[in-house]
């Protein structure tokens, strides 16, 4: 039993030592990282641009669309839609967001006004029709104050939340 014991701890040991140093080395490579991204990203969606309008512009629905995403509240609207809203987190957080921009079909400008992440930002979203198809140019000017979240941002890749929004995007166009 004791022998039991001796491996258990020292197992427990490496773990704990393990997990340890990852986080010492996320942290610090994220504390070396640009605060500051400013990238495009580009996908082509098999669907007019008023089908992709219609998901794109439809935030109440991002809960469902978007495992991050928990509930979606809408703060305010007016005629065309809404205009801001807060995006409550499975990470027990939130983002609020404003629309700054709407073109119908065209083009969609938000920006993130607050969020317990540390992040804040503008992105604007461009729809071009060619041949029946659609092409969503994802723009993104942000900020990543927080140093864990820079940290993760920088791991997986800064464009990495982009490219995860353009995948969502064609996902739930085809759904209709």
């Amino acid at each position: 039993m004791k022998k039991f014991w001796k491996i258990t701890k020292r197992v427990l040991f490496i773990t704990t030592g393990a997990i340890a140093l990852f986080f010492i080395v996320l942290l610090t490579f994220g504390s070396f990282a640009e605060i500051h991204y400013n990238g495009t990203e580009t996908k082509v969606i098999k669907a007019t641009p008023e089908q992709v309008w219609n998901v794109l512009s439809d935030v109440e629905r991002y809960s469902g669309s978007r495992h991050e995403v928990k509930r979606v509240e809408v703060l305010s609207r007016d005629e065309n839609g809404v205009k801001s809203w807060k995006e409550h987190t499975n990470l027990h957080g939130a983002m609020t967001y404003q629309a700054l921009e709407e073109i119908p079909n065209e083009k969609m400008v938000i920006q993130m006004v607050e969020s317990d992440f540390g992040l804040s930002g503008v992105w604007t979203f461009t729809l071009a029709e060619d041949n029946g198809e659609t092409t969503v140019s994802l723009h993104e000017d942000s900020d990543a104050r927080g140093l864990l979240m820079r940290s993760i941002l920088n791991a997986l890749g800064r464009n990495a939340n982009q490219r995860l929004l353009l995948m969502t995007l064609e996902k739930e166009v085809k759904k209709g």
